[in-house]
């Protein structure tokens, strides 16, 4: 009786596969450059086998310049920097390859969280019969017909945030004598003059100041 053992060797024939098909992650805009954002996992059933990941370069050039991934442990790094307002979506395709150069391929989804980084804007329009040279200043006669509309302000968030937003306003003379904001929505605002100017009293000039208070930061005009 004679007994044969006979050595089966594995053939690198089966690509790797992806513990999951589908990832996700969530990414502030002002993450600091290296910031690790997810990880991706593939196994082989094939021993000893080696598995590299990378990017696929089917994806579009800013994708592919604003992340990277680790080629031996499937971590996923942030490249270059984010920005919720240019962009607020990326989606990856990372490759896993083994030594014969079978592949599969796992989709990773990751969305970009908004950051109130940017300050408040005030836009102001001056009707055209109240004009003078400069956008910032506006003529009235003291006699003028009230209530008289002065002008029309615009206050917005660039990063989205506009409901938030509280305007506020000073005066070289008495406010609440002579003015009144008038809300019209969550962004815009009349100043409307409530009570004729007096020259004699009050001077040749009136000098005003617009505050828009964001959450994190204000915008002084």
């Amino acid at each position: 009786e004679a007994l044969i053992k006979i050595q089966v060797l594995d053939v690198i024939d089966t690509p790797p596969r992806f513990t999951q098909i589908a990832y996700r992650f969530r990414l502030l805009e002002n993450s600091n450059l290296s910031t690790l954002v997810g990880y991706v996992n593939a196994t082989d059933l094939d021993i000893n086998d080696k598995i590299v990941y990378s990017i696929s370069p089917t994806d579009d050039e800013d994708t592919r310049g604003t992340f990277t991934v680790n080629k031996l442990t499937g971590e996923i790094g942030l490249k270059s920097s984010v920005d919720y307002e240019r962009r607020s979506y990326y989606r990856l395709t990372i490759e896993a390859h083994d030594l014969s150069s079978l592949s599969s391929y796992a989709y990773v989804d990751i969305d970009i969280i908004n950051v109130d980084d940017n300050s408040p804007i005030i836009q102001i329009s001056i009707p055209k019969l109240l004009r003078t040279s400069s956008s910032t200043e506006l003529r009235v006669t003291e006699n003028s017909p009230i209530p008289l509309t002065l002008l029309q302000l615009y206050c917005y968030d660039p990063d989205g945030i506009s409901t938030f937003l509280t305007l506020k306003m000073a005066s070289s003379i008495e406010t609440d004598d002579y003015f009144k904001l008038r809300k019209i929505d969550d962004q815009s605002y009349d100043l409307v003059l409530e009570s004729p100017f007096d020259r004699e009293e009050i001077g040749n000039k009136v000098q005003l100041e617009f505050c828009v208070i964001g959450e994190l930061s204000s915008t002084f005009i």
